[in-house]
């Protein structure tokens, strides 16, 4: 398949996707620790250290807390993830609930499977099948790459954080 202009190929699949039918979303399930700066009082401390090493943070909580994470999304469905972002942060703007995610893509995106539907996303698939396969592709390579980096130590280790 020949990249369409703003496409952007996922190395190692073979495909070289197009936005019009890939949707990219880059965001974490919850946030835990109400992280801050090493001396921070309420209010605002930069995270602080040395280049290359692990910034001098401290965690406020020992569970989840209800912090806004951030969320990034391009692609095809954006329109629905607009539409459906409901809440209003008096500092970041508009919020959508992680989950709505979840709905969204089986209700709007996922497709039903027809008799002698092997589930391939073809040329010719619906769009709903080609985005279910795209933000399946994406969540793949964002982990791959998460993981590549640490093994090429580009990412610090961190106490407390898995090893990929």
């Amino acid at each position: 398949m020949k990249p369409k202009s703003g496409g952007v190929p996922i190395y190692g699949t073979g495909v070289n996707p197009s936005w019009e039918e890939t949707l990219l979303i880059v965001t974490a399930d919850h946030e835990t620790g109400y992280l801050t700066g090493a001396n921070d009082v309420p209010g605002f401390s930069p995270l602080a250290g040395e280049s290359q090493a692990a910034p001098e943070h401290k965690y406020n909580s020992g569970d989840h807390t209800n912090q806004l994470v951030p969320f990034f999304f391009k692609g095809a469905g954006s329109e629905d993830i607009l539409a459906a972002a409901e809440g209003e942060d008096p500092v970041r703007g508009k919020y959508i609930d992680n989950t709505t995610i979840a709905k969204l893509t089986k209700e709007n995106w996922w497709a039903e499977a027809k008799a002698g539907d092997q589930g391939d996303a073809a040329e010719g698939s619906s769009k709903e099948q080609k985005i279910a396969a795209g933000v399946a592709g994406g969540l793949a390579l964002v982990l791959a790459l998460i993981a590549g980096a640490y093994q090429a130590g580009l990412l610090p280790n961190i106490p407390g954080l898995p090893k990929f």
